[in-house]
């Protein structure tokens, strides 16, 4: 195999040789072997499957780019691998990890794994103080849910009381905030519980906040916090304080968009709560999964459907839309985008005017302009950065990519000339008033975290960033202190989750690419509140639709043991 090919990164080529350098095997199948484990952990997988390769020739039609090279069949693939003083299997302490199940792992990712899955069976193999039986408890369950059988958040809500696990997982106004919210008033209210509200991002933390204070400001905690903050990182190492020797001192950990988790702060997460601690996971499982390596909340969930799984009772998946109501088009569209149904989706966004052809890149930015121009007179019209920061979720243009000409890069440019023709901005200035901006990394010193925005606005006489407080009210610095960022006119549909926008524009890739898939378009869709409109080509929309993400792990097979 060729390992020049673009298909490998410099870090791919760089693993396997150096692999290739610390053992005596320096076969072309161990080197190509070691390269691909790279690219598919990078690509967000958890191993190497193996049984999907062998015997077979690359490229494949999964993976077109793949250089050629002819794969033994799975026993000689496993014997030569295995004879490798590098390749261990469970339990053996060697840098790769190949399980019975022909999956190959890089080391730490078979103990992500392997932790995760055992942390999951300790919370549904040892109770937690059953609060189902406090003589109050029926009587609040009736009156914060009602009665029935088949009010399935009701059953979360017993779920809760009763174990130390429980899942919801549903789509946006399936309710599930609205059940976290009477949820901690339950625990709350009967045993005094200690509550920590959570989310992996800045953003998705800020909104988890203000959801619950619209829902349900009593009884509920001060404030939510990134998982980061939660689980208080060490300086320069991939390492937190909290673990399961130094433990969260919560007696429920509340976590929201847990879709957006990677497998090594799932595994880092279960490891810090407490033994008889409870952990609540709130996130719809056919969003996009993390940018990193995994796809837990989906393999959770799967898993807990299977016949043997021992968490079918600690998984509830909501049904049932609160907020929007039956047949219309936000909800109809992103019902027909999940289930994978790509000519209904096309039919039902044709007939409600919601999609609209793009003949090509060129004619973006007088879309844009058109459809822009009364949202950002009226942005523009704020006298101050609250009511730049209230409007500036009223309105977002979400891409699948960053670096395209129909990509984030090209279009917060086209957003910026039109501004800057409209006399909102002068021409040649880098900063200025109501420029917002992304945050793109947790910045501990200055309090701020991924994914949270901002706007720039002018006080005496230089810019300030302004961001919303966790307390209420505006905290500013300057921006020459602001970690990495970007301008936020357009987001890609990857940066906007645990985001909510007023009205969303999807902007298709004007060329079939794998990032495209149903998951992104079903993400996109499902942030908007108030409309959404589809901007491209036909044919690029269906293949989207049609194609799934697809994250190799052991994680759902071993959750079913």
């Amino acid at each position: 195999m060729n390992l020049e090919a673009p298909f490998f990164s410099p870090l791919d080529r760089l693993t396997a040789r150096f692999l290739g350098q610390q053992s005596s095997d320096t076969a072309p199948l161990f080197l190509a072997s070691a390269a691909l484990l790279s690219r598919f952990t990078r690509d967000g997988h958890v191993c190497l499957p193996l049984g999907i390769l062998a015997g077979r020739n690359s490229p494949f039609p999964e993976w077109p780019e793949m250089p050629a090279f002819a794969f033994p069949d799975l026993p000689a693939w496993r014997k030569a691998l295995l004879e490798n003083e590098l390749v261990g299997k469970p339990g053996e302490e060697k840098p790769i990890v190949l399980d019975n199940k022909n999956r190959l792992y890089l080391c730490r990712y078979w103990e992500y794994e392997n932790s995760l899955i055992r942390h999951l069976k300790e919370m549904t193999r040892k109770p937690a103080t059953d609060l189902s039986k406090i003589p109050d408890a029926l009587q609040m369950l009736d009156a914060l849910f009602g009665k029935g059988n088949d009010n399935l958040q009701r059953k979360a809500a017993e779920i809760a009381l009763e174990k130390r696990l429980l899942v919801i997982s549903g789509g946006p106004g399936m309710g599930k905030t609205w059940t976290a919210v009477r949820i901690i008033r339950l625990l709350r209210q009967l045993a005094g519980q200690n509550v920590a509200l959570c989310a992996p991002t800045g953003k998705a933390a800020a909104r988890l906040q203000s959801s619950l204070r619209e829902t349900g400001p009593d009884l509920l905690p001060e404030s939510a916090m990134t998982l980061h903050r939660l689980l208080r990182p060490l300086h320069d190492t991939p390492y937190f304080s909290h673990h399961a020797e130094n433990p969260l001192p919560y007696d429920t950990v509340v976590v929201d968009e847990a879709s957006m988790i990677d497998l090594p702060l799932f595994a880092k997460l279960a490891d810090a709560v407490p033994e008889k601690g409870r952990l609540i996971l709130l996130g719809d499982r056919h969003q996009l999964a993390s940018v990193e390596s995994g796809a837990a909340l989906n393999d959770i969930c799967l898993a807990a459907g299977g016949p043997a799984s021992f968490l079918s009772e600690n998984v509830v998946e909501l049904q049932k839309g609160m907020r929007f109501r039956e047949g219309e088009t936000i909800g109809k569209l992103g019902g027909f985008v999940k289930a994978g149904e790509a000519g209904a989706a096309l039919a039902l966004a044709k007939e409600k005017g919601v999609f609209h052809p793009v003949p090509s890149a060129a004619a973006l930015p007088e879309m844009l302009s058109k459809k822009l121009a009364p949202w950002l007179a009226a942005y523009f019209s704020e006298k101050g950065p609250e009511g730049m920061l209230d409007r500036l979720d009223e309105a977002k243009a979400l891409c699948a990519l960053n670096h395209s000409p129909f990509g984030v890069e090209s279009l917060n440019n086209a957003v910026e000339k039109i501004i800057r023709s409209a006399g909102f901005a002068p021409d040649t200035e880098k900063w200025y008033r109501g420029l917002p901006v992304m945050v793109l990394e947790n910045d501990y010193l200055n309090g701020l975290f991924n994914g949270e925005c901002g706007v720039l606005f002018p006080e005496g006489g230089s810019f300030q960033a302004c961001f919303r407080s966790p307390q209420g009210g505006i905290r500013k610095l300057s921006p020459l202190r602001l970690a990495r960022h970007q301008k936020a006119w357009c987001l890609t549909v990857h940066k906007s989750q645990g985001s909510e926008f007023g009205q969303v524009i999807l902007v298709l890739p004007g060329f079939d690419t794998p990032v495209l898939t149903r998951e992104l378009i079903y993400t996109a869709v499902t942030r908007a509140k108030n409309g959404i409109e589809i901007w491209g080509d036909e044919d690029i929309f269906l293949k989207g639709v049609q194609r799934r993400i697809l994250r190799f792990s052991g994680l759902a097979e071993g959750l079913q043991a």
